[in-house]
This record gives C-alpha cells, sequence and structure tokens, in this order.
C-alpha cells in the first residue's frame, strides 16, 4: 500500500469533513430550531461534559497512537502489535472514565453548571466514551500508516448515523413518544428531547466503531509494505542522535517488548490527551460560569433583555443555548477544516524528527502552517465581516436567538484564526515529542479565559459577547507563546513565519472589506443573493491579492504538494 502525501491525506481528510458537516449542517441547523435556546442549552451542557471526558480517554489517542506507529514503521517493525496493545490499554481506559462520568454527571449537572435539568442528556452520553476511545485507536493506527481514508469513512458513517438518529430521536421526544422523564421529576419536554438527540449521538459512534473494527480485522498486507526504507547511514544517524532528536522514539530492539510498546504508548498519550483536555477546558469554562455570570448581568441590566420574554433564570439559558447552539457552531466550522492538516502532518513530521531530517521538519512545519493560515484566516475574517447575514441564513427560524448572539459571532470569526494556527503548532510540537508545551501553554490560556469571563461577562452592555472576547484573548495568547515553542523546537525562522502570516492576514484583510462592503451595498436584496454576492466579493478579493503578493504563485503552490 502506498504511503499517502500531506496533501493527498489532507485532501481526503477534507472531503470527509465537508462530507460530516455538511451532514452536521442538516443535523444541527433543524435540531436548534426544534430544540430552541433553551432545548439547546441542555443540549450542549451534555455534549460539553462528554468531550471533556472523551478528550482525555480518546480524542489525544489518534495523535498518540498514530506518532507510535508511525515510529514503529519506521524502524521497520509491525506496527500491527502497536495496534494490538493500543485497543486493549486504551480501550481499558475508555471503560475507566465511562464508569468515572457517571458520579461526575451528577456533580457537574447538580452543582458546577446549575442546570439540572441536562442529566438526562449527559447519562445519555456516557456509553460513547467507550466507543470512542476504541474508535481514536483504529483512526490513530491507520493514520500512523499515512492512510486516512479508514479516518475519513468512519467520519462520514459517524455523521450521517447522527442525523438520522439524533433528528428521529429527538422527533419522538417532542411528541412525547420517546425519552419521557417525567414533569414530576423536574424535567420537561425540552430536556428530554435533548436527551434523544444526544443518544442518537452515542448510537452514530458505535456505528463508526464497528466499520473502524471489521476494516481493522479484514486480512491484508501492510505490515511490511507501510515500512520505511532506512539507510545505514539514516539508520546510524538516528540511534546516534535518537535521545536529542525525539526522547520517545522507540528502538527497534525493543519493539517487541510489551511493557515497552505500553510505555512507549502511555509517553505519547498521557501528555497529549492532557492537552486535548485543557484545550476542551475553554468550553467547559463557559459551561460552568456563563450562566451564573449572565444572571448578573441580567440583573443589572435594567430590562434590557426584557425582548426575550422570559424569566431572569431562564433568560441566562436561553443566552447561554443560543451562544454555544448558534455561535459556537459556527465558529468550529473552519477549524473542524484546518485541524485535518495537523492531523495529516503529524505521522510524517514523527517520521521526519525520528530520522533526524532537518529539512523535512522545516519543509512540513512550514506546509501545515501555511495551508493552515491560508483557509482560516480569509474564513475568519470573512465570518467576522458579515456574521449577522451567515446566522439568519442557517438559523433562519431562530431570529430571536440569532440577534442575541451577532456581536459575539463577529468577534469569534477573528478567534478562530488563532485556534486554527495554534492547533498546527500543537501538532508540530507532538510530533516532536513536546506535547507537554501544548499542556502548559493552553492551562495558561484556559485561566486567561475564565478570568475574562468573570470581568467581562457580568458587563451588561457585554453578556455574552464577553465569553467572546475572552475566547478570542484566550487563543491571541496562546498562538503567540505556541509559535514560539515551535521556533525553538524547529528552528524554524521567525522571520520565515512571520512573512507567511504577514501575507496571508493582508489579503485576509482586504477580503473582509469587500465582503463588507458588498454587504452594505446589496442590503436591498434578498438574504440568499446577499450573502452570495458578499462571499463572491471576498474571495474574488482574496485571489487577486492573494497572486499579487505572492500568496498564491506557482511556485508557492508547487511547494506544497512536493
Amino acid at each position: 500500500m502506498k504511503k499517502q502525501t500531506f496533501i493527498q491525506a489532507s485532501a481526503i481528510l477534507i472531503l470527509s469533513v465537508i462530507l460530516t458537516k455538511v451532514i452536521g449542517a442538516v443535523f444541527r441547523i433543524p435540531l436548534a430550531n426544534m430544540l430552541g435556546g433553551t432545548g439547546m442549552g441542555y443540549y450542549s451542557i451534555a455534549y460539553g461534559l462528554f468531550t471533556l471526558i472523551l478528550a482525555f480517554s480518546s480524542i489525544g489517542l489518534p495523535a498518540a497512537v498514530a506518532k507510535v506507529v508511525s515510529e514503529s514503521a519506521a524502524l521497520g517493525a509491525d506496527p500491527r502489535r502497536i495496534g494490538k496493545i493500543s485497543l486493549i490499554l486504551f480501550g481499558s481506559l475508555g471503560a475507566f472514565f465511562a464508569a468515572l462520568s457517571l458520579p461526575l454527571s451528577l456533580l457537574f449537572c447538580n452543582i458546577l453548571s446549575d442546570s439540572p435539568k441536562a442529566l438526562p442528556a449527559v447519562l445519555m452520553i456516557i456509553p460513547s466514551v467507550i466507543f470512542c476511545a476504541v474508535e481514536s485507536v483504529l483512526r490513530g493506527y491507520f493514520e500512523g500508516l499515512r492512510d486516512f481514508t479508514p479516518t475519513g469513512i468512519s467520519q462520514v458513517i459517524e455523521a450521517a448515523g447522527k442525523l438520522i438518529f439524533g433528528l428521529w430521536f429527538c422527533n419522538l421526544a417532542l411528541s412525547g413518544q420517546f425519552f419521557d422523564f417525567g414533569i414530576e421529576n423536574g424535567y420537561d419536554l425540552y430536556a428530554n428531547a435533548a436527551a434523544a438527540a444526544i443518544f442518537g449521538v452515542t448510537v452514530s459512534s458505535f456505528l463508526g466503531m464497528c466499520f473502524l473494527i471489521i476494516r481493522y480485522a479484514a486480512p491484508r498486507k501492510e505490515s511490511v509494505s507501510m515500512s520505511i526504507h532506512i539507510t545505514k547511514s539514516a539508520e546510524d544517524l538516528l540511534y546516534q542522535k535518537q535521545n536529542l532528536i525525539c526522547k520517545n522514539s522507540l528502538s527497534k530492539n525493543v519493539l517487541s517488548d510489551k511493557k515497552t510498546i505500553i510505555k512507549a504508548l502511555l509517553a505519547a498519550a498521557i501528555p497529549i490527551s492532557l492537552g486535548a483536555l485543557v484545550t476542551n477546558l475553554t468550553s467547559l469554562a463557559d459551561i460552568a460560569t456563563a450562566v451564573p455570570l449572565l444572571g448578573r448581568a441580567i440583573a443589572d441590566s435594567g430590562g434590557r433583555f426584557d425582548y426575550i420574554g422570559l424569566a431572569p433564570a431562564e433568560t441566562s439559558a436561553f443566552i447561554f443555548g443560543s451562544f454555544t447552539g448558534l455561535a459556537v457552531t459556527v465558529f468550529n466550522l473552519v477549524p473542524s477544516f484546518t485541524n485535518m492538516f495537523a492531523k495529516s502532518i503529524l505521522p510524517p513530521l514523527a517520521e521526519s524528527f525520528a530520522l533526524g531530517d532537518t529539512e523535512g521538519i522545516k519543509k512540513h512545519s512550514e506546509n501545515v502552517i501555511f495551508t493552515t493560515a491560508l483557509i482560516s484566516i480569509p474564513a475568519g475574517i470573512g465570518i467576522a465581516a458579515i456574521a449577522e447575514l451567515i446566522l439568519k441564513f442557517l438559523f433562519p427560524a431562530r431570529l430571536l436567538e440569532v440577534s442575541v448572539i451577532i456581536p459575539s459571532m463577529g468577534v469569534l470569526g477573528i478567534a478562530l484564526i488563532f485556534t486554527c494556527i495554534s492547533t498546527s503548532a500543537f501538532s508540530i510540537l507532538q510530533a516532536a515529542g513536546r506535547a507537554d508545551i501544548p499542556v502548559k501553554i493552553v492551562g495558561a490560556g484556559v485561566i486567561l479565559k475564565v478570568l475574562g469571563n468573570f470581568l467581562l461577562i457580568p458587563i451588561p452592555e457585554l453578556n455574552i459577547t464577553g465569553a467572546a472576547v475572552s475566547t478570542f484573548l484566550c487563543y491571541l495568547f496562546i498562538v503567540v507563546v505556541s509559535l514560539e515553542a515551535v521556533f525553538s523546537v524547529t528552528k524554524l525562522k521567525r522571520k520565515t513565519i512571520g512573512a507567511i502570516l504577514f501575507r496571508v492576514s493582508f489579503c485576509g484583510i482586504f477580503c473582509g472589506i469587500s465582503a463588507l462592503l458588498m454587504k452594505n451595498a446589496a442590503s436591498s436584496y434578498e438574504l440568499l443573493p446577499q450573502i452570495f454576492m458578499s462571499i463572491s466579493a471576498g474571495g474574488v478579493m482574496f485571489l487577486i491579492t492573494g497572486f499579487l503578493t505572492g500568496v498564491l504563485s506557482k511556485d508557492v503552490l508547487k511547494k506544497m504538494f512536493e
């Protein structure tokens, strides 16, 4: 089997993301229209706790397993043994964290987030922690062999399952035919519907896991063909500089030892998973603090939120649900694409670090940063420029919710740029065996995020926009510090990366200005033509400025495909 290049792997993953996001939009947008701000609040709390637990038990696992598998393949060993041990080890850990999440869910819903009605939804998603742990290990195994097709297919299967079962179960619950926890227990129709939709997510993760197990069990010849041929000189260089280049790399002489493999897997998985865990703490910070802080803003607003027509406590849940269900949904669209660049670059980068290939390290690092910036910068600025149009188009049945979060969507549009670039920087550090650095950086960023929430959300004029501003400040800090760490680890020149980011940002600003001007000029048109004209104007301007500044020159684009 021929290994997939960075661009080929990215193309496969991005295609799968396009399909999953289209399917996801068909799921998420009707779901938001069905549940409204209140129901989406319950759904978001459950999903937020799920992603926190999942971060430690499985989100970091694909990267960790891919790293160890790619290093073992580089040393000529059988990576399938790594896969088998990984399944047993991390499958057991997934079951442990699923059991641990049962008491945590009671504590979280009843005390920490002060949202007891979200408990049914939280309970419905716990089994998927086990499914996703197994799924993540198998994805990492195939990715380590530079075969990203199984990952892409499983993502599409999972998205389709979520669409079918999530909306079906939610609709049944809204009609009183499914997940009736009972009004006497303090639950309501929307709490039941949110739980039903979340159960659809659990079913979808089970389906994705089943596909990967079948694919893994299928007989094939890949252990030898996926290995990298190493010349004698390269092998000598590896063993001479192994401790300096990649302290977590495996020695060919110990690859058959089970204890050593487990130690190597945990050495890679723990810091990467901790990084994923800490990253998700930014979402947890909003879940844990936003509703009570919004209550303070509402109390001091002098009737600013009376137009919503709800009691103060319900108004807080409504605003938070609108923010997480609508604005954060749009915010996550672009990172879900650019994260595929970080995922696909990890195996070749890990191999380059293992072999001490300095030029390969620089080439792969520059490629992933440039490609990520090329997508995220114009997209983020464009979203900020026409946030109102995008929200009204995606959520036409929830215009009241849209009116609440338009300012925060504009801020999140810029914040997503830093989110995307920081993810690529983290991938470089993980490939270098320094996954501990992202943990420290994001930990400091989360502290900044929490402080920002406490300072900004209680201000009535800002309210939920304060959460968006604190997210912006958090990821601005993270991307600056993480890039500094990348420069230190890879010996990339600050001037080179700075020039890349400056030129793409220059083109992106003109893209945003053009989209905004077109939006104002076309204000008399219907919503759909207005959006089309604004996006077209921004896209054309980005292409023009990109060619003029050399960002989209033939030589630059050719380098990406090498």
